[in-house]
């Protein structure tokens, strides 16, 4: 039985959730792909005129900028405002998805199955998606994670277990371990 929804704006955000997040959560999640942010938007709108169930909405930020992050925000709330009275959760992911695989060097070299020097890993902290496609992409647009067979063969349970550690996924987990009241992030 469905008790929340999950917006995404691809697959890969899809692929990254259905991964890394605990399976307990997601048993009882759907997960919806959009493609791309203002798509997303519009089913979120469906989805608050069609179910009372809470909606999670994570997105990329495409920015580091606070005030670029606020923005957006305060946009996709204002938005979605007039029409919701379901509970609704905002995931800005900063800048991008992909970004939950950067929380320690040592795990990204496991889950990529090499090594980075320093230089490239401070990089994918602002490009994570682009540096993840340079290291382990097939030169394919669009790079899809969950064809790729690096990712596949690395992404063990005890890795996933060291990634979940990270403190963006243990805000997710803790925001949806609770039925929250109307909280807008």
């Amino acid at each position: 039985m469905t008790a929340r929804y999950f917006v995404v704006e691809g697959n890969n955000d899809e692929f990254i959730l259905q991964h890394l997040l605990p399976k307990p959560l997601l048993q009882d999640t759907k997960i919806i792909v959009a493609s791309g942010y203002s798509a997303a938007l519009s089913v979120i709108q469906s989805l608050f005129t069609l179910t009372p169930l809470p909606v999670s909405f994570f997105f990329d930020t495409d920015t580091y900028s606070d005030d670029k992050i606020e923005e957006k925000k305060q946009f996709t709330n204002s938005y979605l405002k007039k029409l919701f009275a379901n509970e609704f959760l905002l995931f800005p992911m900063k800048p991008e998805m992909e970004i939950l695989f950067f929380y320690k060097k040592d795990l990204f070299e496991k889950l990529i199955g090499q090594s980075i020097d320093n230089e490239l890993w401070q990089q994918a902290k602002y490009r994570p998606k682009q540096i993840l496609n340079q290291l382990i992409g097939d030169n394919k647009s669009p790079f899809f994670l969950a064809e790729n067979p690096i990712i596949k063969k690395n992404l063990t349970d005890d890795l996933v277990h060291e990634l979940q550690q990270n403190p963006l996924l243990q805000d997710i987990i803790r925001l949806h371990s609770f039925e929250p009241q109307a909280i807008i992030a």
